[in-house]
């Protein structure tokens, strides 16, 4: 493997070298279903005054710092278990025992159900790791927590400092913070700023496959890619970035490009290369640096990993999205111009990318390994794009905005996708004989609805039927724990109907109830009617979609509602055996607006209550 780098003056890398440790880069964490960058200088960790430095380090979520506990757990000398069926940490500590359920803000402190702060974080499963916040455990236990705000150290001790001896103060209690965005803060929030970024290297690799150019910068807007003609040029212009070193040519010739060269202009830098014909590449991010591999063996194909989130294709093609089970989205495009194999990708988002040409069918089947829950939409203009996006924006995109925000500040809402996993529920089947399980539509209803309450300005919490492999079943008693262990103000169950006989002439929605019509004092302190709840959400499902009023319904042999400590409802939709009703739920925009008419009912119900 021939390698060629630029590097800047020994000075500066040496200045690198001493600074490094108080840079803030950002690293990347997986955890509430979606990636999150991470901008905040590292924080470190010691037990009893010695360092430990568990393989995920800690993070500040919600202004509370939340640690690995199986490394802390360990470094004082205790007992650590996990129960993967109810997803609980125990952790036994000379004579106390704390056990604690992944996202929820009850503990059982010795036999004893005690509260979190709802303003914290709970235990969170973070890059594989369960992280719990520090204090919360830490003084529950026994030991004394504090937090060197300079130095970014963190000090857990069986003791408090001696306060004798000198005249010494105890170490404060710890003052937590939020990451702050390029390690800066200077107060003001509102102020958009446009700030600059230096490329401090750029290396060259031949590959088996093509050529690769990594370029070492903090950057993670997508460069502008051009192809310009006479000569061919493929060009990279990097949005306000600078070079840190003069301009000048990387390489002569590589496999399949030439005469590498690299500018900075005023408001952005260049990496320009000669080409034959226009190659396919692949836009990828790593800590502190990009990677632009171009790749052989394919072609009108294009990957970006960073801002842009897309794979693309040159020219108008029919896209046919498929499944996307455990991991593996699957389409078909119409045409086999593309080649056969596999491109690696490997960042944040994508394992590899798959292309298997049938050219009986003329048709390529496009497979895409994810490495996190992703969301896929399907664009074709002048060229064909497949763009990509997270759970996290997902609750960012502007078509979730509500207009009507809750008027308190408490509320935490439980919603659980009906089935899933090996449990398919009710089975349509559309007129040209394909079939659609209710398990789809349920979860994709519930995570829309989801992102609108989160708009709104509640705590929202999925039960975790995503995460379910096709082997997999989330039971009712599951399901009903994580209700009573979150103490919601109201639990949500999102189903779709079927009947097998006259299936066909049956259609419209329905809302399910607790048979007693007495309000419940929900986890948040409101008390809520389930039956008033059930009737604002009906009202609103029928008035904004246009389904037939089905009426709200004694839901009190419904597992989910009559185990249920808290205000509880289930909800069907619609009927996937009236081709009516079918037809709708198959229309993307038809759930977007189903899912805003239940959170629509559920705000102005808890409004009304709360004024």
């Amino acid at each position: 493997m021939k390698k060629i780098s630029v590097y800047v003056g020994l000075l500066f890398i040496a200045f690198l070298l001493v600074f490094n440790m108080q840079v803030a880069f950002a690293d990347r964490y997986f955890y509430d279903n979606a990636w999150h960058e991470y901008n905040a200088p590292p924080i470190y960790l010691y037990v009893n005054g010695r360092e430990i430095t568990p393989d995920v380090p800690p993070i500040i979520i919600n202004d509370r710092t939340l640690v690995p506990i199986r490394f802390i757990t360990q470094a004082l000398g205790g007992e650590i278990t996990w129960d993967e069926s109810t997803y609980t940490v125990g952790v036994k500590l000379e004579k106390n025992t704390l056990v604690l359920k992944i996202d929820s803000h009850q503990a059982v402190l010795n036999g004893k159900t005690i509260e979190m702060n709802r303003q914290d974080p709970p235990p969170k499963i973070v890059n594989d790791r369960t992280m719990v916040p520090i204090r919360f455990v830490s003084e529950n236990m026994g030991y004394h927590v504090s937090f060197d705000d300079n130095l970014r150290q963190v000090h857990i001790n069986k003791e408090a400092p001696s306060q004798a001896d000198g005249g010494g103060q105890a170490s404060p209690t710890p003052k937590e913070e939020k990451p702050v965005e390029n390690g800066n803060d200077d107060g003001n929030e509102n102020e958009e700023k446009i700030e600059k970024a230096g490329i401090t290297k750029i290396e060259y690799e031949e590959l088996e496959y093509g050529d690769r150019i990594i370029i070492y910068t903090s950057l993670k807007q997508s460069p502008k890619v051009l192809k310009l003609k006479e000569p061919n040029r493929l060009v990279f212009d990097f949005p306000n970035a600078y070079l840190t070193f003069k301009n000048g040519t990387l390489i002569d010739e590589g496999l399949l490009v030439k005469n590498i060269r690299y500018a900075t202009h005023d408001t952005f830098s260049r990496i320009a290369m000669d080409v034959e014909d226009y190659p396919s590449y692949v836009i990828k991010s790593q800590k502190n640096k990009i990677i632009i591999d171009i790749l052989d063996g394919f072609s009108k194909i294009s990957y970006d990993g960073l801002s842009n989130k897309a794979l693309s294709f040159d020219g108008k093609f029919k896209v046919t999205a498929g499944e996307y089970e455990d991991g593996i989205y699957t389409a078909k495009i119409n045409s086999t111009s593309f080649g056969n194999g596999g491109i690696e990708i490997n960042d944040g988002y994508i394992e590899r990318i798959t292309l298997e040409s049938d050219r009986k069918n003329k048709e390529t089947t496009l497979k895409i390994y994810t490495k996190c829950e992703l969301f896929f939409d399907i664009c074709v203009s002048s060229t064909t794009e497949i763009a990509f996006f997270t759970a996290d924006e997902a609750f960012e995109d502007e078509e979730y905005i509500m207009e009507d925000k809750f008027i308190r500040n408490d509320i935490v809402i439980v919603l659980d996708p009906g089935h899933g996993g090996i449990d398919p529920g009710a089975i349509g089947v559309n007129p040209d004989g394909t079939k659609v399980y209710e398990k789809d539509i349920n979860l994709d209803i519930t995570q829309k609805t989801g992102k609108f309450l989160k708009d709104a300005g509640s705590e929202v919490i999925l039960t975790p039927v995503s995460k379910l492999s096709n082997k997999e079943k989330l039971e009712l008693p599951q399901r009903v724990e994580i209700s009573n262990n979150t103490a919601p103000t109201v639990f949500i169950s999102i189903h779709c109907n079927a009947v097998e006989k006259n299936g066909e002439s049956v259609s419209g929605t329905m809302v399910f109830y607790k048979p007693d019509s007495q309000s419940v004092e929900a986890g948040s302190g409101v008390f809520v009617n389930p039956k008033e709840i059930s009737q604002y959400i009906l009202d609103s499902i029928v008035e904004n979609t246009g389904l037939n009023d089905n009426k709200i319904r004694d839901g009190g042999t419904l597992y989910v509602i009559r185990n249920n400590n808290y205000p509880a409802v289930l909800i069907e939709c619609a009927f996937l055996t009236n081709p009516g009703d079918l037809e709708k739920l198959n229309d993307e925009d038809f759930r977007t607006l189903l899912a805003k008419s239940i959170a629509e009912g559920v705000i102005k119900y808890i409004n009304k209550i709360s004024d």
